[in-house]
C-alpha cells in the first residue's frame, strides 16, 4: 500500500504521520474547538488499551488510549469482546459501565492502525462488528457514559439502553472526511433520530460531519439520559447499589439515573422538552427546537435522496449554517458521501443489525483499500492540505463505483 511503500521503512516519518492522523480526527470531532485541534501533540503511547474497575456486581470498562480520541484497534476491539463475553456468563456480574477518559468516549476505528494495516481493514471492521452487536444483545444492563466526544463509528460502544451524555458531550460524523464510512450502530441510529425529530438528521450529521451538543444529542435520542459533568461521581452512586441476578432488567439501574440525571428520553419527546411544553399550555411552536432558525433549512437541502441536489440547495442558501454544511461536503471524499448516503438509505429499510452491520463494515474495509483513503494517507504523509472535494467530483462518481463497494 502507499503508506507502507512511503513510510513503511522509516520511524520518523511513521511518527508524523500518526502525529497528523490524529490532528486531523481531533479536528474533525472539534470543528467547534479548533484551537484544541492546533495545539494536540501526540504523547507516548498507552500501555493498557483499557482498564477495569470492580465493585459488588459492577465492572467498569475504562478506555485507556486518550491519545488516539479513545478510538479502537483491532486489539483493543478483541480485549473488550473477551471481557464482555466472559461477564455475561459470570452470574456474579449485574451489571457493566463503559466510560472514555480526558474528554473523549470513543473515536471509532483506529485511522493510525488502519492507515499501517490496510490490508487487515477487514478484520478489524470484523472485530468493530463482533463488539457492537454483543453489547446490542448484551443480557445484562450496560451503561455507557458519553463524557466526551464520541466520534462516528464509536456510537458502536454506547449501542445500548442506556446512554448516558455529559453536559459537554458531543457527537459527530468524521468518516467520510477520511474516504471511508461510519458504521453500522452510527447509521442505524442516525435514522431513529430522523423518525424522533421529523428532520432528515441523518443525511445532514452524517453527509456534513457537523457535530450536535449535549442537549441536542438528547433531543435527537442519541442519548438517552444527560448528565451533568461530574460522571465519576454517578459512577460511585451506582456501584453503591448491589447489582444481582434479580435487577438484571435495569429496572434499579433506572431509578438510580432517574435521581441523578438532569433529563431523560421520555417516548416521542423527553422529559425537558415536555416540561417547557407543558408550561407552554402545549404550544407545539413554543417547543424547544433542535436548530433555532436552521431547521427549514436543514429540511430543504439535507430532506433529498440526490446528493448533487443537496450540494446545489446548499450553493442557493445563505447563512452561515449552509456554509458551515457545504464546507462538510467539500471536506469529504466524493465517493465515502456517496457510500454513506446509500448505507443510510439502506438502514431506513430496517435490515437486521447484523446484516446492516456486515454490509457497512463490508463498504468500509474495501474503501480502507481504496483510492480515497490512499490520498488521505499521502497527504498525511506530505503534511499537505488535499483540495476541497468539488461538484464536478462529485459527479464524476459513476453509479457502478458506488456498486462495486456493496456486491457481496
Amino acid at each position: 500500500g502507499l503508506l507502507e511503500s512511503s513510510v513503511g521503512l522509516d520511524q520518523v516519518q511513521n511518527k508524523r504521520v500518526t502525529h497528523i492522523f490524529r490532528t486531523m480526527l481531533l479536528r474533525a470531532a472539534l470543528r467547534a474547538r479548533p484551537s484544541c485541534a492546533r495545539g494536540f501533540s501526540a504523547p507516548a503511547l498507552a500501555r493498557t488499551e483499557t482498564t477495569v474497575e470492580e465493585s459488588e456486581g459492577m465492572r467498569m470498562i475504562k478506555l485507556c488510549r486518550s491519545e488516539e480520541l479513545n478510538s479502537m484497534n483491532d486489539d483493543m476491539a478483541t480485549e473488550i469482546y473477551r471481557k464482555l463475553s466472559i461477564w455475561a456468563e459470570n452470574d456474579s456480574v449485574g451489571m457493566i459501565v463503559i466510560q472514555g477518559q480526558n474528554g473523549f468516549f470513543c473515536g471509532g476505528a483506529d485511522m493510525d492502525w488502519l492507515a499501517a494495516h490496510r490490508s487487515e481493514a477487514a478484520q478489524l471492521y470484523g472485530s468493530l462488528g463482533d463488539v457492537y452487536q454483543l453489547i446490542s444483545e448484551y443480557p445484562k444492563p450496560i451503561v455507557a457514559m458519553m463524557n466526551g466526544d464520541t466520534s462516528g463509528s464509536g456510537f458502536g460502544l454506547a449501542n445500548t439502553r442506556f446512554r448516558l451524555a455529559t453536559d459537554g458531550a458531543r457527537f459527530s460524523v468524521p468518516e467520510p472526511s477520511f474516504g471511508l464510512v461510519p458504521d453500522g450502530p452510527a447509521l442505524k441510529m442516525l435514522v431513529k433520530c430522523d423518525e424522533l425529530s421529523g428532520l432528515p438528521a441523518a443525511n445532514y450529521l452524517a453527509l456534513s460531519g457537523q457535530p450536535v451538543s449535549s442537549d441536542e444529542m438528547m433531543m435527537l435520542g442519541i442519548a438517552s439520559h444527560q448528565i451533568g459533568d461530574d460522571e465519576e461521581a454517578l459512577a460511585r452512586q451506582i456501584a453503591a447499589v448491589s447489582w444481582g441476578k434479580d435487577k438484571l432488567h435495569g429496572s434499579e439501574l433506572e431509578k438510580v439515573l432517574d435521581l441523578y440525571c438532569d433529563w431523560k428520553t421520555s417516548g416521542g419527546l423527553n422529559s425537558r422538552a415536555e416540561a417547557l411544553l407543558e408550561e407552554a399550555g402545549g404550544d407545539m411552536d413554543c417547543a424547544p427546537k433542535l436548530w433555532p432558525g436552521e431547521e427549514q433549512k436543514v429540511i430543504e437541502a439535507f430532506g433529498c435522496d440526490s446528493l448533487v441536489e443537496t450540494w446545489e440547495r446548499l450553493e442557493a442558501l445563505p447563512g452561515p449554517f449552509a456554509q458551515a454544511a457545504l464546507g462538510g461536503l467539500q471536506a469529504a471524499a466524493p465517493i465515502s458521501l456517496l457510500a454513506t448516503q446509500r448505507l443510510i438509505q439502506e438502514a431506513k429499510r430496517k435490515p437486521s443489525t447484523a446484516a446492516f452491520s456486515a454490509l457497512s463494515a463490508r463498504v468500509a474495509s474495501r474503501l480502507a483499500n481504496g483510492p480515497a483513503f490512499a490520498k488521505v494517507i499521502e497527504h498525511a504523509t506530505s503534511d499537505s492540505q488535499p483540495p476541497a472535494t468539488s461538484l464536478d467530483d462529485l459527479k464524476a462518481v459513476s453509479e457502478d463505483q458506488v456498486s462495486s463497494l456493496f456486491t457481496p
